[in-house]
């Protein structure tokens, strides 16, 4: 009686075991088919896309954003950010924000097909530059670089217009959550070295430090982990990896920054942040840099650019003026 209670309790175990890897397999048979499908949308729109002039597919992009976006559930969070960050704002002025927000991220997404065809140093192109004698002063010092950015009108064109430049840059993002879309963007991307985000980022961006090498990075994500920093009188969970690789390198920081004007790109490059001053107070102390704070977002001006999803903050770094 005793031997069969056993094997019954062993048969009972063996079933549940076989459950449990029959679930997993259907999960994981789910998500791949959800993300085949995925790519191929995203390839039959990005093909359809690409077929149109660029002209045409930022403005066929920006309208299929503005049309939706704002109706999605995700911009409450949108809404939510803006009104503790800029609590003076009306409603009209958040929904004008909010809608140029999408407009922003649909034309994005429909540009991608064509950045490969975008020459940023064509003079009779459609992407203005400046503050690149901030580059050549580093470079003709042997300086390294860290160059980072933000979310802001299509963020693609920095990492774009460094390439372009001639600069061996290597620039760290966050792949998509679909690898199939990851590798597809990827293709659309200029050129550079690209380093997902992950476990194995850390040892890619050291070995591209060592080597002379240089980074890009968008600064703005929202994170879980990180430190803490003042972010509009708020607390903001910010990486201090910028600021830990600018010191233990000794790499000049430089800001940069997209703006959308009509037709037209502009690529602005800010004087460096000098970190290497700062080594023995960083190491003791973290502050936000500042930068966006006061048009956060590309909230400034002209028309609303930016992420507002997460609140964008810098740590590690304090600027250096005069």
């Amino acid at each position: 009686m005793l031997a069969l209670v056993t094997y019954g309790g062993n048969a009972q175990t063996g079933l549940s075991s076989l459950s449990s890897s029959t679930a997993k397999l259907i999960r994981v048979f789910r998500l791949r088919f959800a993300h085949r499908l995925e790519a191929w949308g995203a390839r039959l729109a990005f093909a359809i896309l690409g077929w149109f002039p660029l002209d045409w597919a930022s403005a066929i992009g920006g309208a299929v954003g503005r049309a939706i976006g704002p109706r999605l559930g995700i911009s409450k969070r949108a809404r939510l950010n803006l009104s503790r960050a800029l609590p003076a704002l009306t409603d009209v002025a958040m929904s004008r924000i909010i809608a140029g927000m999408w407009d922003n991220l649909g034309r994005v997404a429909a540009e991608y097909p064509h950045l490969r065809e975008i020459r940023v140093f064509d003079p009779c192109g459609r992407v203005e530059t400046h503050g690149f004698e901030h580059m050549d002063r580093a470079v003709a010092a042997g300086r390294r670089m860290i160059i980072f950015s933000g979310h802001v009108a299509n963020w693609e064109i920095g990492m774009l217009a460094a390439v372009q430049y001639g600069t061996p840059v290597a620039q760290i993002y966050r792949a998509a959550n679909n690898p199939l879309v990851d590798r597809m963007i990827t293709r659309f991307r200029g050129g550079g070295e690209l380093i997902p985000k992950g476990v194995v980022a850390a040892r890619r961006t050291i070995v591209v430090l060592r080597r002379g090498g240089h980074l890009t990075m968008l600064a703005d994500q929202k994170m879980n982990d990180g430190i803490p920093v003042p972010f509009f009188g708020r607390t903001a969970m910010t990486s201090s990896a910028l600021a830990s690789l600018a010191l233990r390198f000794d790499c000049d920081v430089l800001p940069a920054r997209v703006e959308r004007q009509g037709r037209a790109v502009s690529a602005n490059g800010i004087p460096a942040i000098a970190a290497a001053a700062q080594r023995r107070s960083s190491r003791r102390r973290r502050h936000a840099d500042g930068a966006g704070q006061s048009s956060p977002g590309g909230l400034g001006a002209g028309p609303p650019q930016g992420v507002v999803l997460a609140a964008p903050a810098l740590a590690g770094l304090i600027p250096i003026t005069g």
